[in-house]
């Protein structure tokens, strides 16, 4: 009996939580949650398009790289002109690079890489005198660099890269 007297004496003491008071506590936490996970997701959300921008500009580096170190390594080069660019090669292998639909190609195959797209590339020839032969009048020595401009697009954005690369057999005697 004691302990029924114990029970009915704690439930007419009339302590604990109002109904209005619960769910004021649960509409208060809910908003705490969704503020939280909304500061999250805009954190992921801005990670992912980092991450998608940084794996763009290493395509595109490592695209640019190859292409310059091709360049350096070419015995000859035969024609700079616009969007072509024609190499000759160890072993006398050509190697023509042009540009169609949004790739770059090598002798028409694909180089580039996946979600970039080639928007423009411009090779040009770049010439420097080194210096005149004074004494002899008719020979001089000169030095070339062959310029690449390139612009890519992924996505929504565009990027362009500018690169000058020295051949390197770039010396040459040229009638004066």
């Amino acid at each position: 009996m004691k302990v029924l007297n114990d029970i009915q004496g704690y439930l007419a003491d009339e302590q604990g939580y109002t109904l209005a008071e619960l769910l004021t506590v649960i509409a208060i936490a809910g908003l705490l949650f969704a503020m939280a996970m909304s500061v999250w997701v805009f954190g992921q959300e801005y990670y992912e398009k980092w991450n998608r921008n940084i794996q763009i500009v290493n395509k595109v580096h490592v695209l640019i790289t190859g292409l310059s170190n091709e360049i350096y390594r070419a015995r000859e080069i035969h024609d700079v002109e616009g969007d072509r660019l024609v190499l000759l090669t160890g072993k006398d292998l050509i190697r023509v690079y042009t540009v169609g639909k949004g790739e770059l190609l090598r002798n028409d195959r694909a180089v580039s890489h996946g979600e970039i797209e080639i928007v423009s590339l411009d090779f040009y020839k770049i010439d420097a005198w080194a210096g005149k032969d004074e004494e002899a009048g008719l020979m001089q020595k000169a030095r070339y660099a062959i310029g690449i401009d390139l612009t890519v697009a992924a996505k929504n954005d565009t990027l362009s890269v500018s690169r000058m690369v020295y051949p390197r057999v770039s010396y040459s005697w040229v009638n004066y």
